[in-house]
């Protein structure tokens, strides 16, 4: 009887041993995550590709505080961040048929240019943001590659206290490195027309998207504010043309 209930106390023990190790271990990986998470996040850092290895929050943490080239992004972060403008690459805009013979007959075009028309301002907001961000970018991402230096494994035996292979190190270090790199921002945008037609008791629905990609809806802004132009000095002259008469020739 006693050997039967000194083996499931040590079953026990066992079981709080294993628990205890589990939560630790949890505990870490969260800790890991809020603390390095929140930071790559704050400064727009892309932590999808973490490799499974990088879950040894330990590891991971002396490495953060040990590398030169980690600290060097993140300072670099904080100088490009506020200047990339955060915008949606996807413009999505709505037009409702009244009949299934207007969708089916609809100018999917001559629409998307009248919603043009009359976002004109947030749509040319967006293509300069996007064009300010590419440019941005690019000098981020050279700046990077100069700051981007590891050290060899014989100066990374020097690091006080060191507890880890330094191959280990150098393999963690490249890739908090490549974590820390900024997300590349939004460098193009879609205009997406959705258009669609529900029968009056809703058992037909009939639906289909018109894509113009950065470039064209670049070339219509263009086109409008040269008409737009074109208008304002016919009307200084006699006056006697309007923007919709103008814009339809084209």
């Amino acid at each position: 009887m006693s050997g039967n209930f000194s083996f499931y106390i040590g079953c026990i023990y066992v079981a709080v041993f294993a628990g205890i190790v589990g939560i630790s271990t949890v505990f870490y990986r969260k800790k890991r995550f809020e603390k390095y998470g929140y930071v790559y996040k704050k400064l727009g850092c892309n932590i999808k590709n973490i490799p499974y290895f990088l879950k040894d929050c330990k590891k991971a943490a002396f490495v953060y505080e040990n590398s030169e080239a980690v600290k060097n992004i993140l300072e670099l972060n904080k100088k490009y961040i506020p200047y990339l403008n955060f915008i949606n690459d996807k413009n999505n805009y709505y037009y409702f048929c009244k009949s299934k013979r207007q969708f089916d007959t609809l100018n999917d075009y001559k629409i998307a240019k009248d919603i043009i028309i009359n976002n004109i301002e947030n749509l040319r907001y967006n293509i300069s943001s996007a064009k300010a961000n590419k440019l941005i970018y690019e000098d981020y991402l050279r700046e990077v590659e100069r700051l981007k230096t590891f050290k060899a494994p014989e100066q990374i035996k020097n690091i006080p206290l060191l507890k880890m292979d330094p191959l280990v190190f150098s393999l963690i270090e490249k890739e908090e490195v490549a974590c820390a790199i900024i997300s590349k921002p939004v460098t193009s945008i879609d205009f997406i027309l959705n258009i669609s037609y529900t029968s009056p008791k809703g058992r037909n629905h009939y639906s289909r998207k018109f894509l113009l990609i950065h470039d064209e809806v670049k070339g219509i802004i263009s086109l409008i504010e040269e008409n737009l132009a074109s208008e304002h000095k016919i009307k200084s002259g006699n006056g006697a043309e309007e923007t919709d008469e103008v814009l339809s020739k084209n």
